[in-house]
């Protein structure tokens, strides 16, 4: 029985990281957007034991198999964000819509998305100040998060 009791101890301490993952992608990704350099994303990344790399592509990225993570950062010539977008699989995305919430995200939108292949996925689309954060349902185990700033809405001109 004390056996029994010391795994079961085990599982739960080992089970309460995974829980908290997705809380580390909306923390990281809000941080990203709101500080808007390189360099600071770099230093988050790195602080989370997550170097970023150049990938083929141009864009700086980090890669895990276990759990499943790929992040990328669209950066700009003047080393800007454009946005950070995270891959996830269940652990990493698991009760991310309330991480949202409780991180100050309100749901905005409830629809769908077409993708860049074609496909057509479950899109919500939550906001905080000027931050933007798209939770895509890629299949039932893997989510796609993006966090972007919100793009200002062009002034009307009115007609005298």
């Amino acid at each position: 029985m004390k056996r029994v009791m010391v795994m079961l101890m085990a599982v739960i301490v080992c089970s309460l990281s995974a829980w908290c993952q997705s809380s580390m992608i909306v923390a990281l990704g809000t941080e990203v957007i709101e500080n808007n350099s390189f360099d600071s994303a770099e230093e988050s990344f790195r602080q989370r034991a997550m170097p970023l790399q150049v990938m083929p592509s141009g864009k700086y990225g980090y890669m895990s198999e276990r759990p499943l993570l790929m992040a990328v950062l669209d950066v700009t010539a003047s080393d800007k964000i454009k946005e950070v977008d995270f891959l996830c699989g269940a652990a990493m995305w698991w009760e991310i819509d309330i991480h949202l919430e409780d991180a100050g995200y309100t749901l905005t939108k409830d629809g769908y998305a077409t993708l860049g292949n074609g496909d057509t996925v479950a899109e919500k689309t939550y906001s905080k100040g000027s931050v933007l954060c798209l939770v895509q349902t890629i299949d039932k185990d893997v989510k796609q998060v993006i966090f972007k700033r919100k793009v200002p809405k062009p002034k009307s001109k009115r007609s005298k």
